[in-house]
């Protein structure tokens, strides 16, 4: 009457038509909750932002300033059952005659609460117009939650802000020739 084969085609149909139902069960709790409680913010510390140096790129007439970011962070209180990976990213960003100029200085993707990031990283930053003397610059540090099933969320969170200072010493050095670029 019926083989074993159309037994398990049925079981296999059942169990996949349940994993659907359940994916979008996720799905509309985890809207449901960001709407009525809001989505839990991650512990997030600026630790310091220092600047390490400062060069002039005589090929392409540009500043270039190295500046070194550490970051503390927990993201066990917003990691739940919907979460796939966490992207974390830093960024600064500076504005001059209406322009605004974003420079991304570090970025991860973290597939576990329990990664943590914290070691200093560092990035040259070349203004617009050529300088970055004397510009300020806003500190800001993003992140992106992929779930499973469901929306993804966005959000970012601004810290102080940093200035080069203007009367800082520069080296020429000749990046064409050194063999850095």
């Amino acid at each position: 009457m019926h083989t074993i084969w159309s037994r398990l085609n049925t079981m296999m149909g059942t169990l996949l038509s349940m994993l659907g139902i359940v994916a979008l069960f996720l799905a509309l709790t985890t809207v449901f909750f960001e709407f009525v409680r809001g989505m839990p913010e991650p512990k997030l510390d600026l630790v310091g932002i220092e600047l390490l140096g400062m060069t002039f790129d005589p090929t392409t007439q540009e500043e270039v300033a190295t500046v070194a970011v550490s970051v503390n962070a927990d993201l066990s209180s917003i990691w739940h059952l919907n979460v796939k990976m966490f992207f974390l990213y830093v960024y600064l960003e500076s504005e001059r005659d209406g322009i605004v100029d974003t420079v991304f200085i570090y970025d991860h993707i973290m597939q576990s609460p329990h990664m943590t990031v914290g070691p200093v990283f560092d990035k040259k930053l070349r203004g617009p117009k050529g300088t970055v003397k004397g510009q300020t610059f806003s500190v800001k540090i993003g992140w992106n939650i992929v779930p499973y099933a469901g929306i993804l969320y966005h959000q970012a969170k601004e810290f102080q802000n940093f200035t080069i200072p203007a009367d800082t010493e520069m080296p020429t050095i000749n990046f064409r020739k050194s063999g850095r670029y």
